[in-house]
């Protein structure tokens, strides 16, 4: 019998198998999100740092926090967003050599290096402001045709398994980029099922799928976002 299950999920950053992602019971900045978001309208308040002209700017930062606390930045994936984002990704940069809320991951009773992130919208850290700003308040995640399980039903019932025969189970994934216009780009693979012909179809299907997402939203304004897929199949 063959069988497929699969389930899609949201990433700020994507899989590095040498690192962990922080743990999502424990918080990356000491006192929590909204202690780090209030840290960077105070230094850019008593650094003088200037906004964004572009006040639809956002970067994802990604930081890899190491077990003393120290920080280096991890590249983003999606090199056009940075490119098209460069004002707010300078400025998380500059903002977070000064911040000092940073604390290791805690995995398996030891601190450990992990990756953790946080999205930047600079146009709700200066002026506007408010304490206890979170921007996942303000962010509304992408959808297909009103939800991510249809997504997960079309891409079901387009992928076809009859021809192909393996024994035991594999999971494969795809990785893509819902634009701000809600259509699908950069469709590639991230982890292969070892059948090129089997891979070269799921990354079809999804590619062929007609419908637009609805893209994610930070307040009302439309932004990239990059999305993994992982596929799980197995055979009796």
């Amino acid at each position: 019998m063959k069988n497929i299950a699969f389930f899609l999920c949201f990433i700020a950053s994507f899989y590095n198998a040498q690192y962990d992602y922080f743990p999502q019971e424990q918080s990356p900045y000491k006192e929590g999100v909204a202690n780090y978001y209030k840290d960077f309208h105070k230094i850019v308040t008593e650094r003088n740092l200037k906004p964004c002209d572009n006040k639809e700017e956002m970067y994802n930062l990604r930081v890899l926090i190491s077990p003393d606390a120290s920080i280096k930045f991890v590249k983003s994936p999606d090199g056009e967003d940075t490119l098209e984002n460069k004002c707010a990704y300078d400025l998380a940069r500059e903002v977070a050599r000064y911040q000092s809320g940073w604390q290791p991951a805690v995995i398996a009773g030891e601190k450990r290096a992990a990756i953790a992130h946080f999205m930047i919208y600079p146009d709700d850290l200066f002026e506007k402001y408010k304490e206890g700003y979170d921007v996942s308040d303000a962010y509304t995640f992408p959808a297909y045709e009103g939800s991510i399980n249809s997504f997960r039903k079309k891409v079901s019932e387009n992928i076809n398994i009859s021809r192909f025969s393996w024994k035991g189970k594999f999971t494969i994934i795809i990785r893509f980029v819902v634009e701000k216009d809600g259509s699908v780009s950069n469709v590639v693979l991230d982890q292969s099922s070892g059948l090129k012909d089997f891979d070269g179809m799921v990354i079809r299907t999804i590619k062929n799928l007609k419908n637009k997402w609805t893209p994610a939203k930070i307040h009302s304004t439309p932004i990239r976002s990059n999305m993994k897929l992982p596929l799980s199949f197995s055979m009796e």
